[in-house]
């Protein structure tokens, strides 16, 4: 098996949403995800912290990691697109999707 992650960046819609952003992605979209799109097998979330080294040009406030295990990373893509379009994906009012990048592991460290 593959193991590669994907970033979803993300921010909120509007500031005093914050807390029903975090509720929706938490208990719905990162479950849906979950639950329809084989290979991805966990999602850990992030807020971008306000505490940096120096100012940054970020693509979002928010970014979920998943992780993937699959031998085609290449499907990955596809079997988002097939659970969007068979409604197993529902998107909320509350977000403002970014950018999607996969990674693919080159080395582990301890």
């Amino acid at each position: 098996m593959a193991k590669a992650l994907m970033w979803v960046w993300s921010t909120v819609a509007s500031p005093e949403r914050e807390a029903e952003f975090n509720e929706w992605y938490d208990t719905v979209h990162a479950r849906d995800v979950l639950d329809n799109v084989e290979g991805i097998v966990s999602c850990t979330r992030y807020k971008v912290s306000a505490v940096q080294f120096g100012e940054q040009e970020l693509p979002g406030t928010h970014v979920a990691r998943y992780e993937i295990d699959t031998d085609d990373l290449s499907q990955i893509p596809a079997r988002f697109g097939e659970a969007f379009v068979a409604g197993k994906l529902p998107m909320s009012d509350v977000i403002q999707p970014g950018p999607i990048v996969l990674f693919e592991e080159l080395s582990q460290l301890s």
